[in-house]
């Protein structure tokens, strides 16, 4: 899995992907060299897993199956050519981290919601400029996980998904996590 990203929301995606999928290495890389080290020693001590700090993007995505995108630039620094075939890219960052074109030719694009994600400062742009319409978008995250929709067909597809993240999202994970607490009779009532 590549990293672009080492800050709160990048550390945050880890126990998730950890737990969704069998990582083999983690290679991050970050504005810094500072943030990219500590990220790699404190994220390879807290679950146990292979994370390297690498000094460009480029290398970080040289042949990654998984990419999350974690970033506050504005200014897009992932190049289309560096996203391999069959990878899947979550960009969770905060403005356009990819280069327009891999919204646009990426065998699937999904966003987590059309009606929120559009008014991302990336999406807004590329709606007014007529780069990007809703007949763009392949799916909604919720359509492919009913099944409403097929996610992965091939494993040479190359799926980009656009989230904002939601808080039907939130709430969906804190009914898990409270019915995963209640089965296994472990937590703490609280008094309200």
């Amino acid at each position: 899995m590549a990293m672009l990203g080492a800050g709160d929301t990048a550390r945050a995606a880890v126990p998730v992907m950890a737990k969704a999928f069998d990582l083999q290495e983690i290679r991050v890389t970050s504005r810094t060299p500072e943030s990219r080290h500590a990220y790699a020693r404190e994220i390879s001590a807290e679950y146990g897993l292979n994370v390297r700090p690498v000094d460009s993007t480029e290398e970080a995505l040289k042949d990654a199956e998984i990419i999350v995108s974690a970033t506050t630039t504005s200014t897009p620094f992932v190049k289309e050519n560096w996203v391999s075939e069959g990878a899947t890219v979550y960009s969770i960052g905060k403005h356009q981290e990819m280069e327009s074109s891999v919204y646009k030719n990426s065998d699937k694009f999904v966003v987590d919601s059309w009606e929120h994600c559009k008014h991302k400062s990336d999406m807004q742009r590329m709606l007014k400029e007529n780069y990007l319409s809703e007949k763009d978008l392949y799916a909604e995250l919720p359509e492919l996980l009913a099944g409403d929709k097929p996610a992965r067909e091939s494993e040479r597809e190359r799926i980009f998904i656009r989230a904002i993240g939601l808080v039907n999202q939130d709430i969906a994970l804190a009914n898990h996590i409270y019915q995963a607490a209640l089965e296994k009779r472990i937590g703490t009532r609280l008094p309200y």
